[in-house]
């Protein structure tokens, strides 16, 4: 007979009555085999069997002992094992709540963090240009997407006329111009064509993680000189060229953040920035001192309304003559018009063919001697 236990843990116990009834017979069975063998004389089988039969009368009692001892530790076991874990997924769960009052003041503290890091990745390139320092700002812009197109164009010389575009992007490979697939840090210059319709030179250069500043820009003043778009060693100041890239940028992050107090807020993702007043952005054509656009995208004329319009000079000839703005230059005005062209107005219907080029926004990976260093 059995009897459940009290505290309603679901595990039985052996009647002693059971218990010592079994064993006894167990015992005498085993005595009397004992005694029919040595006394009597009783065949061998007859023995063994009695043998067999006493011993497991013997131990059979013991059975449910063994039972409730091992099930009292496994029981055991598992509801230490179970506390650990509740305690473990209620202490998780308790990590993941946030007390209503706090929700604003920690994303408040998210945005600071990650403003006050952002910041800091650009405003390294006002001091120290390298391909890390322009590469990681460039990275910051294209995150947050302030840039269109993972580039940014701006003035370098304007006499001859030099714009540079630079550009860090990911380009899937394209083999019908050879263009190998990666990730580059670019930078195009863009000139007047060649005189007699001869076409526009292709003057550009990528920069090398192991090259300093001053050899990308030799390099490219070479393939100045070479093409015949060079006026002499101020032709391009770089210093300035990497003071408006570090503005342009600054600029563009601005924007996305959507930043008040600065000298100019944007009102679309960057294209182009020339000098101190224009900016070109998918909003349209921006100026400065009227911190507004002044020419928005969508009056720009369709590429098959472009027949002709080969330099900036030829806008006003074919019939498209926009006012310029109150004060501005007119040749500022008549070169930004012209650059525009090359960006508006933004196409916002299907794809016309699957891009090559997209902006990276993954940080590059300096190596330890390449590491900024911190005070």
């Amino acid at each position: 007979m059995t009897e459940e236990t009290h505290e309603g843990e679901g595990t039985e116990r052996t009647s002693w009555i059971f218990f010592w009834a079994w064993f006894c017979i167990g015992l005498s069975m085993l005595l009397l085999a004992d005694a029919g063998d040595m006394a009597w004389g009783w065949q061998p089988v007859v023995v063994d069997v009695m043998v067999h039969v006493g011993a497991t009368l013997l131990l059979a009692p013991l059975l449910p002992f063994v039972e409730k001892s091992l099930t009292r530790r496994v029981v055991q076991e598992n509801r230490i094992m179970v506390q650990k874990e509740t305690t473990a997924l209620q202490t998780q769960v308790d990590s993941l709540s946030t007390r209503i009052g706090e929700l604003q003041g920690l994303l408040g503290q998210q945005d600071a963090e990650n403003t006050r890091s952002q910041d800091q990745t650009i405003e390294a390139l006002s001091t120290d240009v390298s391909f890390w320092t322009v590469a990681e700002a460039m990275t910051v812009a294209n995150q947050l997407q302030g840039l269109a197109d993972g580039a940014v164009t701006l003035t370098a010389s304007t006499e001859p006329r030099i714009d540079l575009t630079f550009a860090w992007q990911t380009r899937l490979g394209d083999g019908r111009f050879s263009e190998a697939g990666g990730t580059f840090l670019s930078i195009e210059a863009h000139c007047a064509p060649d005189p007699a319709g001869a076409g526009t030179p292709v003057i550009q250069t990528i920069w090398k993680s192991t090259e300093k500043a001053e050899t990308v820009a030799a390099r490219l003043n070479e393939q100045l000189r070479v093409r015949d778009r060079w006026n002499g060693p101020g032709t391009i100041d770089w210093d300035q060229v990497f003071r408006d890239l570090h503005q342009a940028l600054r600029l563009s992050v601005a924007y996305k953040r959507r930043d008040t107090g600065g000298p100019w807020q944007l009102h679309g993702e960057l294209f182009e920035l020339h000098g101190t007043d224009w900016a070109i952005t998918k909003a349209g054509i921006e100026y400065r001192p009227a911190n507004e656009v002044v020419l928005p995208g969508f009056e720009f004329p369709e590429a098959h309304e472009r027949g002709g319009m080969n330099t900036d000079a030829d806008i006003h000839i074919h019939g498209w003559n926009p006012a310029a703005p109150q004060g501005a230059d007119p040749a500022e005005w008549q070169h930004v018009l012209w650059r525009g062209l090359f960006h508006l107005p933004v196409e916002t219907g299907p794809l016309r063919s699957q891009p090559t080029r997209f902006p990276c926004k993954k940080m590059p990976s300096r190596p330890e001697a390449a590491q900024p260093q911190t005070v």
